[in-house]
């Protein structure tokens, strides 16, 4: 067969060959010397000690050997690149036979760096460049080699390539080096002559290539270990430092290179050999084999671990930490500490309780003055953050930040007591909150959900004994007595938790707190207690604050007089009253009962101002009273400073979108301080608990402020969510707004995992979801949306989270919990409020719109169904499912991207971007029976 043809029918947009393919991972099996000390190996899939090898090109590889070579040597190669292109002289079948046989043993199939030819011989052209991804993807391919060679290309351009190439479902591996004119056979005074780069403009393109979504970064060897009369380990060395070592690796088809690597850089550097140096590699990561400067030299060490246990993790980086302080030099062993914990497994929880101390603590660790020097690194989502956070907790244990807390610095403890019956309270919620039981609407009293979760007499038993024992004085904090509170040291709490406590100074505020990094609860309690804390959480509940999308602009002057409604009041460019009374139906008539109130949440110093309310009420509601405000409420030194210089966007955004919304209710505002001293998460503990205590809590209460899942304790999520479940069970609707950060919440855009957000995961809550634009609405691409890794799939979605599995297939398998808890549950317009703060109006966007929209919508029907004798609504989310289904405009466009992917999609039924849709007041009514 001619070879034209050939080409047209693999690669048809190709004429000529140029480079090559290849990556995936092994199995260990049983060898017959494991007897024999050896370095560990890591279980395929790896991110770290990858060992990639060329194939075609440089050697002809048959199915046959290949086949023969990775049953004998699997277990020590991950990928298999085709080298020079030479993929595109094979017919289809073969090539396919090739990579599925690499499949077969688990190990990825990645291209050389063709894309140089196919730019070169396109032109650019963007068809052409699809058309080969395209191709790639369709023959089997995993990674595809992003190498400019002779080309000169802008930054931005190829990250844009990078972008473009992960949107075809290909990994993209950009290769970067010093030396211009890489490739080919340049001889060394050819490179010589051409010049070389620094090595900052390496580093800070990987960055670049990185955050545009790059899988891996090939460091290309020309100029640094290939044709050069001197190595430069200078540049290998700044590499090193700055970039993350799992997304980086080095060209090595010498075995002294690779040596050069394996003994600088440990046995789990990432290397790209020649498929004839398997053997000589493995030994040598292995520790078997070596040359004078590393024979039996190579060595990694892995302490006994356990699944789940951040004790254990912890006690690892304690004991480095130990022999860091006997040796003199606290950073010494920083780089061993972080690769050993780099080997936990992607799924262990500890890689998800050390990820929140990074993403929670680093304002905390980046001190002036402690003498350390902390490389900026990358963070890596496969192991999210890793090497980050290893080195940040190595610092913190080994005394270089932070302070050991004065024995007797007071320290106030709250303890979560196990919980009576739970699985009695999750039916009890659902039992008055399912329109179709006979006691929908029969909202228990406070007494009635308090007995659910009190502690068994036994679980007292042993709390009360423990508490005598150790000389403690424990106040009931909650109706229930599930929480308690004790006053105690910090030489007495480390004593009775087996903790370290010290004494953390935040970098921009000054504020200090006390916490340890690990504890555990005494043998006898075990089985009693669920939470302490403060412990290992540090604070930073954060707020999903509205995000100003043009410069503010002075308040325009208030109408002598207005229309009340606009004639075709539009959301189309921003969002009032008017607005949202035009789109959703919503009723300007005056609410009538006192008793039905209206709760708003703030906490962070942020306050409302009762001026900017009256500006806005003036502005955006001239049929109502100038003088209609807020009540306050505080806890924790809670405030309200009405000064002009103290206004909050996120707190006047709040209330004058429930005030102004919800005409006449009584909006009360929630001041939490923190006077606790106990970091920003007590203030939300502390808001259930205020609320628990109440005799009548509002009826409805709206919350704008949340945290991504994996940065909140289980145990601690666990008690928060039956804490909202009580509430809902005595009659109380509670809205949260769904995040602002898509799929991906605050991971970088190369993270590959989907991030679900707190308490929006949470089945006993209402998750308000964004939209944008009218006729029709969309949903925003910031709203937040997924799928829980905490609880499973409530029976209220039942039916129609299933159908969107359906629709989804097999996208984003691996990357969200199929089996969990979906959110949102509704939505509402979340882009270009109007609003006035600080005397100034702004235009605020983020899902903090959206909730307290949707809240004062449900506090409007409570105010009717109250005045008619009926029970309020209470937790809405079985009737949204069932009854009130029909009541919701359902929105099929829009999406949620993050993690190089266009997020979930609306479509028609409930949906991970804007649930089941957005409201119609009238048919809400109907279906609340009114």
């Amino acid at each position: 067969m001619p070879a034209q043809t050939l080409l047209r029918r693999t690669f048809p947009t190709i004429r000529n060959a140029h480079r090559s393919l290849s990556t995936t991972a092994p199995r260990l099996v049983s060898l017959p010397y494991s007897f024999l000390p050896a370095n560990s190996l890591d279980p395929k899939p790896r991110t770290k000690g990858l060992t990639e090898i060329r194939g075609p090109y440089y050697a002809p590889v048959t199915k046959t050997y290949l086949d023969e070579l990775l049953s004998d040597w699997g277990d020590y190669v991950d990928g298999i690149k085709f080298a020079g292109g030479a993929f595109s002289l094979m017919p289809e079948e073969r090539l396919k036979g090739l990579i599925e046989t690499a499949h077969k043993h688990n190990c990825y199939v990645s291209t050389g760096g063709f894309i140089e030819r196919v730019l070169s011989a396109s032109g650019g052209n963007k068809d052409v460049i699809s058309k080969y991804l395209t191709t790639c993807k369709n023959m089997g391919f995993d990674v595809l080699e992003l190498s400019s060679g002779f080309l000169s290309i802008p930054t931005e351009d190829w990250a844009s390539l990078v972008e473009f190439t992960a949107a075809h479902g290909l990994k993209p591996k950009p290769e970067v080096g010093i030396q211009w004119g890489a490739g080919g056979d340049a001889s060394v005074e050819e490179l010589e002559s051409a010049g070389t780069r620094d090595p900052k403009w390496l580093i800070d393109r990987a960055n670049t290539f990185l955050q545009a979504g790059a899988y891996m970064i090939m460091i290309e060897s020309e100029g640094i270990t290939e044709n050069v009369k001197a190595w430069r380990t200078d540049v290998i060395s700044a590499v090193t430092s700055a970039l993350p070592r799992d997304k980086i690796m080095f060209e090595a088809a010498e075995p002294d290179v690779f040596a050069y690597h394996i003994q600088n850089q440990g046995a789990r550097a990432n290397l790209f050999i020649d498929h004839s140096q398997i053997v000589q590699l493995a030994c040598l990561r292995r520790g078997i084999w070596g040359t004078g400067s590393t024979f039996a030299r190579v060595v990694t060490f892995e302490a006994p671990r356990t699944m789940g246990s951040l004790s254990a993790v912890g006690r690892l980086v304690v004991e480095l930490a130990e022999i860091s302080h006997a040796s003199g030099s606290a950073a010494r062993y920083l780089e061993r500490v972080a690769n050993e914990l780099s080997t936990l497994p992607p799924g262990n929880k500890d890689v998800s309780v050390l990820t929140m101390q990074y993403n929670k603590n680093k304002d905390y660790y980046f001190r002036e003055g402690s003498g350390v020097r902390i490389p900026a690194l990358q963070v890596d989502m496969v192991r999210p953050g890793l090497l980050e956070i290893a080195v940040l907790l190595s610092l913190v244990i080994s005394g270089c930040l932070g302070r050991p807390a004065a024995p007797d610095t007071p320290l106030t403890l709250k303890i979560a007591l196990t919980q009576g019956n739970p699985s009695g309270l999750e039916d009890a919620l659902y039992d008055v909150s399912t329109p179709s039981s006979s006691n929908y609407g029969r909202h228990l009293t406070k007494a009635e959900a308090a007995a659910y979760v009190s502690p068994t007499s036994e679980t007292m038993s042993a709390i009360t004994s423990w508490i005598r024992q150790n000389g403690l004085n424990a106040t009931t904090m909650t109706p229930a007595g599930d929480w308690i509170s004790i006053q105690t040291t910090a030489a007495q709490a480390n004593t009775l938790f087996g903790a370290n406590y010290n004494v953390y100074v935040h970098e921009s505020t000054g504020k200090q707190v006390l916490r340890t990094l690990e504890y555990s609860i005494p043998e006898e309690l075990t089985s009693h207690v669920t939470v302490v804390h403060p412990t290992i959480m540090f604070p930073k509940f954060s707020a999903l604050s509205p995000v100003f999308s043009i410069q503010p602009k002075q308040r325009k002057q208030p109408r002598a007089e207005a229309v009340v409604d606009p004639p075709g009041a539009s959301c189309n460019s921003t969002v009032t009253p008017a607005c949202l009374r035009s789109l959703y139906g919503i009723p300007i008539t005056p609410a009538t009962e006192s008793h039905n109130k209206l709760g708003v949440t703030g906490y962070f110093y942020n306050w409302a101002d009762r001026a900017d309310l009256q500006n806005f009420l003036i502005e955006y509601r001239p049929d109502m009273s100038s003088s209609t405000t807020y009540s306050l409420e505080t806890l924790d030194g809670g405030s309200d400073p009405q000064d002009i210089d103290e206004a909050s966007s996120e707190a006047d955004l709040d209330i004058e979108y429930t005030v102004g919304i919800a005409t006449d209710v009584p909006v009360i505002f929630i001041s939490v301080g923190e006077s606790n001293n106990d970091g920003d998460l007590d203030g939300s503990l502390d808001t259930i608990i205020y609320l628990l205590n109440q005799d009548s809590p509002p009826q409805v209460i709206t919350t704008s402020y949340g945290d991504w899942e994996t940065d909140v304790d289980e145990g601690m999520a666990a008690n928060l969510c039956n804490a909202y479940a009580q509430l809902g069970a005595r009659g109380v609707s509670l809205m949260f707004a769904s995040g602002d950060g898509g799929v991906s919440g605050i991971q970088p855009i190369s993270c590959t995992t989907f991030v679900p957000e707190f308490p929006s995961g949470c089945p006993y809550i209402t998750s308000v979801g964004g939209t944008i634009g009218t006729n029709p609405e969309s949903g925003v691409s910031f709203s937040a949306g997924g799928f829980s890794n905490y609880w499973a799939r409530p029976f209220y979605q039942s039916t129609v989270v299933p159908e969107y599995l359906d629709y989804l297939g097999s996208t984003y398998s691996g990357l969200y919990n199929a089996s969990g808890r979906g959110f949102p549950d509704v939505a509402a317009q979340a882009r270009n409020f109007e609003i006035v703060t600080g005397g100034i109006t702004e235009l605020a966007s983020g899902t903090s719109c959206a909730s307290p929209t949707f809240a004062s919508i449900i506090s409007l029907l409570n105010d009717e169904l109250i005045a008619a004798g009926k029970p309020p609504l209470g937790f809405l989310n079985p009737w949204l499912y069932s009854t009130a289904a029909f009541a919701l405009t359902d929105i099929t466009s829009g999406n949620n991207p993050g993690c190089n992917t266009t997020g979930f999609s609306a479509t028609a039924g409930w949906d991970p971007v804007t649930g089941l849709g957005t409201p119609v007041f009238s048919k809400l009514k109907t279906a609340a029976g009114l």
